[in-house]
């Protein structure tokens, strides 16, 4: 059974990802990387995270049992995003970081997709 919800709030993820990247990108995030090429290594990053997102999204429209486990990773990557900008990124630049300000709908739309896979699992279970 499809779950409607769930498949909308993935793609909202998936495109305030995208958003996001295109902020930090606009903004240079990938300098506080050295070494040879840091944009190249942060766009590369970036696309395998995003293409994740749109394969657990295929998954889902497929509805694969396995892609609800699966989404976790999109809740974990919006939500953990937030809390490198606040924590990991304010030691480097003194400040609550690069694109801040897209991660913060990015990290409410990870907890709205976390809440509902948390009621799928419930009304699964029952």
């Amino acid at each position: 059974m499809r779950n409607l919800s769930i498949i909308l709030s993935v793609l909202l993820v998936s495109f305030l990802q995208v958003i996001h990247i295109f902020e930090e990108i606009a903004l240079n995030a990938y300098l506080l990387e050295s070494g040879k090429n840091p944009r190249g290594k942060y766009l590369k990053i970036a696309s395998v995270m995003v293409f994740l997102n749109f394969a657990i999204l295929f998954l889902l429209i497929l509805d694969l049992k396995a892609a609800y486990y699966l989404v976790f990773y999109s809740v974990l990557i919006s939500v953990g995003n937030l809390a490198a900008h606040i924590v990991l990124l304010r030691k480097h630049i003194g400040k609550l970081g690069y694109a801040f300000p897209s991660s913060i709908p990015l990290a409410l739309a990870g907890f709205t997709l976390l809440f509902f896979l948390i009621r799928y699992f419930i009304t699964q279970g029952s």
